[in-house]
């Protein structure tokens, strides 16, 4: 059975589709069959993967639980990794989609509306894990569209550690080359590098194992 991997935040607007378009395109072209599932009807990650040159990967639209379900169970042993794309809301599909995960992304960028939408994601979570037999075992926040040398930056991170958020060190800062993406298909310059900084160094710490995996095989 593939990895599974969603990007929750009942906030919208905090780079959910961002992550998920940038580690679809780098995990496929490290050689992952990866299937992205979009249960979001604003529909960017569909647009996205119809660019020409983001045709590597795969993907299928998912707006109930049922349908998520039978996506899941159909397609997803044919992958070697899952990538689950939200909306901005709080449903019965978003609590099915964290019980169905190994690993739980949660953008937040840095300002107070934000924070507190993660912290009420991650409430959901672990709301989730106790009704699940703790699963998802794996669940982070990760700072997205922020000026690294910027104070409010700083500031936002300090209170969602003090909330006791589990904050990753590593995030996606503002860039525009996040914007330009989704007209070229390809992650660019300093936001490819970005973007896939985050993704290895997730790898390594072994939140996202299918590298590891490949490795052990090799």
């Amino acid at each position: 059975m593939a990895e599974t991997i969603a990007v929750l935040q009942r906030k919208g607007g905090v780079g959910k589709s961002t992550l998920i378009c940038s580690f679809a395109y780098h995990l496929s072209h490290q050689g992952a069959r990866v299937l992205v599932i979009d249960t979001d009807r604003q529909g960017t990650c569909t647009r996205y993967h119809d660019l020409a040159k983001t045709s590597e990967f795969n993907i299928v639209t998912a707006f109930d639980d049922a349908r998520f379900r039978a996506v899941l169970e159909r397609y997803g042993p044919e992958h070697d990794v899952v990538l689950i794309d939200t909306p901005g809301v709080e449903s019965r599909l978003t609590s099915y989609v964290a019980a169905a995960s190994d690993f739980v992304l949660i953008p937040a960028s840095p300002s107070l509306p934000d924070a507190e939408g993660a912290g009420s994601t991650w409430e959901l979570v672990e709301r989730v894990r106790e009704a699940n037999n703790g699963r998802p075992k794996k669940a982070l926040v990760v700072m997205s569209k922020f000026v690294p040398t910027a104070r409010v930056t700083a500031s936002i991170a300090k209170s969602m550690r003090s909330a006791g958020l589990p904050l990753y060190p590593w995030g996606m800062q503002e860039l525009t080359g996040f914007r330009e993406m989704f007209s070229t298909g390809v992650p660019v310059g300093v936001s490819h590098r970005a973007s896939l900084h985050l993704l290895t160094h997730l790898q390594l710490d072994g939140y996202i194992s299918w590298e590891a995996r490949t490795h052990e095989v090799a």
